[in-house]
């Protein structure tokens, strides 16, 4: 008799893998120019998001500011940087980021770096919500059913068989625990 509870299971993973093997092909997740791939692709992505919140409105511009003020070297970094591309083209610095570009810049946080895993970890929610809407596969698996494979066990591993290995499917319930309500408001944002 053919085991017919397999057969979600299987289907989910080759389409993870597929999921996976497209975003490969692409290398860039979602047109923003970045690749999952790319072991910097999320400190490039947040330094890309700070400088259109300073290039925006002069409220946005005020919260790049201060997260700087606070500490947060890529806001720091992010600044500094449109401070050098208004003087290498011969432009005056503006008025709101002068103060700050002439004080002593943020130094770079000792240890790893927070940012750079958040474009793969955004992607992998995605494969998971991806995964719960087409196969009706659960979040996550319950402590008591390890036997049934959820959506994070299903994409943990074709990640890992990738190369896109972020700490096994523990870490990925983590991540998605973190991530998901985001990337559903996100999502919602764009119907």
């Amino acid at each position: 008799m053919k085991n017919n509870t397999l057969v979600p299971e299987c289907e989910a993973l080759a389409f993870a893998r597929q999921f996976i093997a497209d975003e490969r092909a692409t290398g860039s997740f979602d047109n923003w120019g970045v690749s999952v791939f790319d072991k910097d692709g999320g400190t490039v992505l947040i330094s890309r998001l700070i400088n259109m919140l300073i290039n925006g409105d002069l409220r946005h511009a005020l919260v790049v500011i201060d997260w700087a003020r606070d500490g947060f070297w890529l806001a720091d970094t992010a600044i500094r940087n449109v401070c050098d591309e208004h003087i290498r083209h011969g432009l005056p610095i503006p008025p709101l980021l002068t103060e700050y570009y002439l004080a002593k810049p943020v130094s770079r946080p000792r240890g790893g770096d927070k940012t750079k895993n958040i474009l793969s970890d955004l992607f992998l929610v995605t494969l998971v919500m991806t995964l719960c809407e087409r196969f009706g596969l659960k979040e996550t698996r319950s402590a008591y059913s390890r036997r049934k494979e959820s959506a994070c066990s299903v994409a943990s591993r074709a990640a890992t068989e990738s190369g896109l290995h972020r700490g096994g499917e523990s870490a990925l319930n983590k991540i998605v625990k973190r991530y998901l309500p985001a990337v559903r408001w996100l999502t919602l944002d764009r119907a």
